[in-house]
């Protein structure tokens, strides 16, 4: 599988916003609670030209993107893949991309937001758990 990254445009917001959707639904969550979560994860044209937001392409399909928010700390706030392509490796080259991306931008540190169900995937590529914030 040929993995490549791409910088996000503000006309990606629709397929960003899709696999996002697609990423959350990986795990399991009932079709009624990811339609009521739906309006809220939508990806805006505002977050792309706020933040350093990177489409992630295998063998030239959108497959997913994350998103760098820069800050007091620099956060990882986006990492969404499709679930076609979990388990794959994808996530693991996305991490490297990251880290060499956070370089590039002089990012000695990040923190990360994840949801609780991928804690482990991070966990598992070096991250070091300091707090939960727990949202409705």
């Amino acid at each position: 599988m040929r993995i490549e990254f791409q910088t996000a445009q503000e006309a990606d917001t629709v397929a960003l916003s899709e696999v996002r959707f697609q990423s959350k639904g990986y795990w399991g969550y009932s079709p009624e609670t990811l339609a009521s979560w739906r309006p809220a994860m939508q990806i805006t044209a505002d977050c792309i030209r706020e933040h350093l937001v990177c489409n992630i392409y295998a063998d030239g399909c959108l497959v997913g993107f994350y998103a760098i928010t820069r800050g007091d700390p620099d956060l990882l706030d986006h990492l969404w893949l499709v679930p076609d392509v979990i388990g794959q490796g994808v996530g693991r080259a996305a991490l490297e991309h990251i880290t060499a991306s956070a370089r590039q931008l002089g990012m000695r540190s990040r923190g990360i937001v994840s949801d609780a169900d991928a804690e482990g995937f991070y966990l598992r590529h070096g991250a070091v758990k300091v707090g939960e914030l727990f949202s409705a």
